[in-house]
């Protein structure tokens, strides 16, 4: 009976680790952004910041609508890059805790809904990485992509 509770119990560990949820950043530097960014844009219903087990991900809702949505894009994009999130965020945090990985350094995901927060409509993505294979070959986020509603990827312009 205990060697069974044992087995039980590690079983229930192994799948708790194995299933990561997402955990909102909450930061001075995040809660100023999305504080500017909602008084900024109008169409901003929600935002969420949060990483994910491989991925730095801003999620916006907006009101039915896309028209500010390449501003928000370009807004976000430019905090995200800039020398503060990328010290603070990305390097103390998430590398941090995931320098043991060979690609210990987030994706980004800029993800819009139009209807509600449980579906991305459109998003843009980008990598630290140039490929998901060698983790010496670095794009270091110069690189962004545009997938649409219908999974259509294209390269965004810098």
């Amino acid at each position: 009976m205990r060697l069974t509770a044992i087995i039980l119990l590690c079983c229930t560990l192994l799948a708790a680790a194995g299933c990561t949820a997402s955990q909102a950043v909450r930061t001075d530097e995040v809660k100023a952004f999305e504080q500017q960014i909602q008084d900024a844009y109008p169409s901003i219903e929600a935002i969420s910041v949060k990483f994910t087990d491989t991925t730095l991900v801003f999620h916006y809702l907006l009101k039915g609508q896309d028209d500010e949505q390449a501003r928000i894009f370009q807004d976000s994009r430019t905090f995200f890059l800039s020398s503060e999130v990328q010290q603070k965020l990305v390097k103390e945090r998430f590398v941090k805790e995931h320098a043991e990985r060979n690609f210990s350094y987030p994706d980004v995901e800029i993800s819009f809904s139009l209807t509600d927060n449980n579906t991305t409509d459109f998003k843009y993505t980008a990598s630290y990485y140039r490929s998901s294979t060698d983790p010496s070959l670095l794009d270091e986020y110069k690189t962004w992509y545009y997938v649409d509603r219908d999974g259509k990827t294209v390269q965004v312009d810098s």
